[in-house]
């Protein structure tokens, strides 16, 4: 077999006999790195991500197999996760299976033929998921154009809580170890026409921002069949989804404890550390006559009649200027801090 040309496996386990012996049975037929324990692991997946397939103990100590994987999959979307596992683990196994955490499970002792059979079938299970990412990239790009530059124009205040999340989205990513900043945009971007809506609200949505106009009609389809149906279990889907529970929360009126409450029973456990992490954005009062083109709101600036002049997160624009320049508005705008 030609290990040049095929993808390479990553084999995890807190025994250094046992990668040994993994790694010899194994390096003639596919291409093999290991690394000792799942933190260990993790530190090697944020700096190299070429890995088609992961294949990990269940049994180790601080950070089990299950819990590895599941920590994997947001570095490591389209690899394919393989848990070796002992009969008293059982039950560990079939809740990592049905939350999507792993692909295959291996009952041990396992012998070396069965290994290499389902690390064979895990190869092309990769190609098949590499290949379905593609070609929703490409129907998306189209999609998306068309369905953002109309929201831009007609639903400004839904077209700003689109950038907020995709802000926060990104920044989640970058300290999860996320390098797929389309995929996050793409997500929250698919956000914007779908949120909290049955289907007959979704269409009724996308017809009042995007008018009757067919291609517009179909791209805003694609996209919500898209993220209903194949986008929502992928680690993008779960970083934007968190990061617009955190932006409803944000703006709602609610004591700290009760917000950290809601936080942590809204969002999975490492993407809530990595916001703690993120560091606070702060606000400064600025006179209105004083606002410049590039500064973001901390909070939404009305007019006077009590219409959204700019929305809360968005960047202050020339054409948003002119806009409050024709009509009269609050005197003192919330801007974030740089």
């Amino acid at each position: 077999m030609n290990t040049v040309t095929l993808p390479r496996v990553l084999c995890v386990d807190d025994e250094p006999q046992v990668l040994s012996g993994l790694e010899r049975n194994l390096r003639r037929d596919c291409p093999i790195v290991t690394a000792l324990g799942g933190e260990a692991a993790l530190a090697l997946l944020r700096k190299d991500r070429d890995f088609a397939v992961i294949i990990s103990d269940m049994r180790m100590p601080g950070m089990d197999g299950a819990a590895f994987l599941s920590a994997a999959r947001l570095l490591v979307p389209d690899a394919v996760r393989v848990l070796l596992t002992g009969q008293a683990d059982l039950d560990a196994v079939i809740k990592a299976v049905n939350g999507g955490s792993i692909s295959y499970y291996l009952k041990k002792p396992v012998e070396k033929d069965e290994v290499l059979r389902v690390i064979h079938n895990a190869f092309g299970l990769h190609r098949e998921g590499v290949a379905h990412r593609q070609k929703l990239r490409t129907v998306m790009s189209a999609s998306l154009h068309l369905v953002f530059d109309v929201l831009t124009r007609e639903a400004p205040e839904l077209w700003a809580r689109v950038e907020r999340v995709r802000s926060l989205a990104n920044r989640l990513g970058l300290e999860l170890g996320i390098n797929d900043d389309y995929g996050l945009n793409v997500a929250a971007g698919l956000m914007a026409l779908t949120e909290n809506l049955d289907p007959a609200l979704r269409a009724a949505r996308a017809e009042a921002i995007l008018g009757s106009d067919e291609s517009l009609q179909g791209a805003a389809h694609a996209l919500q069949e898209m993220w209903h149906n194949e986008a929502s279990p992928s680690v993008m889907a779960r970083v934007v989804r968190a990061a617009a529970r955190i932006d409803e929360l944000e703006g709602e009126p609610m004591p700290p404890l009760e917000r950290e409450r809601a936080l942590a029973a809204a969002i999975e456990p490492r993407i809530l550390e990595a916001w703690r992490k993120i560091p606070v954005a702060h606000a400064n009062p600025v006179p209105v006559a004083e606002l410049a083109p590039g500064m973001v709101l901390a909070r939404a600036l009305f007019s006077v009649a009590g219409r959204v002049m700019v929305p809360r997160g968005i960047e202050v624009t020339a054409d948003a200027l002119a806009r409050i320049r024709r009509e009269p508005v609050e005197e003192v705008a919330l801007v974030r801090a740089a």
